[in-house]
């Protein structure tokens, strides 16, 4: 089946239109609107600093050049505490906007994980839930980054801008309106990059999470390649997919610097005529050296925040692509709850029925055609049936993982789209070939969110079959599980699995060939625990291998549609 991603690596990503962008800032920065408001305020006071500094100080030259001492005393002091407040309130404002970075970006993590939680199984395996966290990870920095920095750097260059284009406009108008043309060509060469800036940044975002979740797929599967001897190959695969991603770094890095030597050289030459022409005008005495003080200082307060404000238009476009992506995440609907009864809180009774359900994969062959089966309260049923049969199917779509296409599924009578998830999912113990367990201790992966005594953990543990685990290691509790279990054998880490699930007492245990890895003999303890402490619950155990005489109450052999 061909994976599809959430955002396909060749598309053509689309930016965020104003409504979608303005409600995505409303999103984020709702929890935080009064730090928000605190740091316009100081960006609004530091720009009022910058724009009165070039009047004060052209007061103090006019003063210095008279040998007035009382005035050059004032302005002088006016002036230094004018710097003090825009460079010091710079510094202060670029502290709060880190703060308030960090802020957002654990929250929109925390906002989006547990989106991407409530999304279908199916959405998150066909684009892998490696490159989604990834993906979002990536894309949540740079969007916090920018609603916590660079749209307050933006809003300051602005306002800086237009403060000195309007105090020019009184000192010397000419100058203002020649001055124009030249931030007019600014705007035009952003407008240029900005497309091929969006495109770049959108594909090296992909090609960078890509390569993340290449890296943590390789490691996890170290040993397989070391057993096989084949580490060239993955480093040739890892290498391959790296040049992919250095290329568009470069090729990105290669514009930015083109569009930073232009903005560079037009401000430098169109400067050097503006001094020129002051330099004469005081000549002919038409300006004073102050006039020509200030009238640098505004050019200067122009084309600085002019520079800095175009350039972060146009590095925008970075956090454009990543906010277009995770609007696209946002807008993929979670999972649909009960649409019948909505008061249902707890399973009556723990019969299952499938009624003539049809299935198939997104993309895939179909599983099921007008598929039946009934188990009885407290029955333990053994499924069996070839590869791709449907066996592991039955337990994803009773759990509602999947929705059936036709038919229905019952659970106590009941058609599970009737139960709230929460409500299903917490009747339906099910462990899986690999039994899996968490990267945590052995405490927190068997109450997982609940708090059980220690002492009723330990019994969980020993009905499970871990006495001799336990008697090796009396600290079993704490003891760290690693990311593959890799400090535990399969079969015990099978029985930490069902030990968990004697805790959860839930109504119905589904076994996915969780004893696959197991010999017989041990298997056969499992089925012993089972008979004795499920003797009352219903048990789907789904496995490969045939079941001997006695060992389920029904066995139902599953084909090949």
């Amino acid at each position: 089946m061909k994976k599809q991603r959430y955002i396909d690596f060749d598309s053509n990503l689309c930016p965020p239109s104003l409504r979608e962008e303005l409600s995505f800032y409303k999103l984020a920065l709702k929890p935080f609107f009064w730090r928000f408001v605190s740091v316009i305020l100081m960006m609004v006071l530091i720009w009022v600093g910058a724009c009165i500094s070039p009047v004060l100080q052209k007061y103090l030259v006019n003063n210095l050049v008279d040998a007035d001492r009382t005035g050059v005393i004032i302005f002088g002091i006016l002036t230094a505490f004018a710097l003090c407040v825009a460079r010091g309130g710079a510094t202060f404002q670029n502290l709060m906007s880190s703060m308030l970075s960090v802020k957002v970006g654990a929250y929109l993590k925390k906002l989006f994980f547990r989106h991407l939680l409530q999304l279908p199984l199916g959405v998150v395996e066909s684009a892998g839930s490696g490159y989604f966290g990834q993906r979002m990870h990536l894309d949540i920095d740079l969007a916090a980054y920018f609603l916590s920095n660079g749209i307050f750097q933006l809003g300051l260059n602005l306002l800086k801008l237009c403060g000195a284009l309007i105090l020019l406009c009184f000192y010397a108008p000419r100058m203002m309106f020649a001055t124009c043309p030249v931030l007019l060509v600014f705007l035009v060469m952003t407008w240029f990059f900005r497309r091929r800036q969006f495109a770049l940044s959108s594909r090296i975002s992909e090609a960078t999470a890509e390569y993340r979740r290449l890296t943590q797929n390789s490691l996890d599967r170290l040993t397989l390649f070391k057993s096989r001897a084949s580490e060239s190959r993955v480093d040739h695969r890892l290498s391959r997919n790296l040049k992919k991603l250095t290329m568009l770094r470069i090729s990105r890095l290669r514009w930015e610097r083109f569009y930073t030597f232009l903005l560079q050289l037009l401000p430098a030459a169109w400067s050097a005529v503006i001094w020129s022409y002051g330099a004469w005008k005081v000549i002919e005495k038409s300006w004073t050296l102050g006039d020509l003080w200030a009238v640098s200082g505004y050019l200067l307060l122009i084309f600085s925040p002019g520079k800095l404000f175009f350039t972060g238009l146009l590095n925008k476009r970075n956090s454009d692509a990543a906010i277009a992506r995770l609007i696209e995440l946002r807008k993929m609907l979670p999972e649909k709850s009960a649409v019948g009864e909505q008061k249902i809180s707890v399973v009556s009774n723990n019969g299952i029925d499938f009624d003539g359900i049809s299935f198939a994969y997104p993309g895939g062959r179909k599983v099921f055609d007008n598929f039946s089966l009934s188990v009885a309260p407290g029955e333990h049923v053994g499924i069996t049936g070839p590869s791709g049969g449907g066996k592991s199917t039955l337990g994803a779509l009773l759990l509602r993982l999947y929705d059936v296409s036709v038919g229905e599924i019952r659970l106590g009578g009941v058609p599970l789209r009737q139960y709230p998830l929460k409500v299903l999912r917490r009747s339906i113990g099910y462990i899986g070939q690999s039994a899996e367990l968490f990267y945590a201790s052995v405490r927190e992966n068997l109450s997982h969110g609940t708090s059980y005594s220690d002492a009723k953990l330990i019994e969980a543990l020993k009905k499970a079959g871990m006495e001799e685990r336990l008697k090796d290691n009396p600290d079993l509790l704490d003891l760290h599980i690693r990311e593959d279990g890799g400090n535990f054998s399969a079969g015990e880490r099978l029985k930490l699995a069902l030990a968990r699930e004697l805790l959860r007492k839930t109504r119905v245990l589904v076994l996915d060939e969780a004893t696959s890895a197991l010999d017989r003999e041990s298997e056969k303890k499992v089925l012993s625990l089972l008979h004795s402490e499920w003797k009352e619950y219903t048990v789907l155990f789904i496995s490969h291998r045939n079941f001997d005489s006695g060992q389920m109450d029904r066995i139902i052999e599953i084909g090949r549609n």
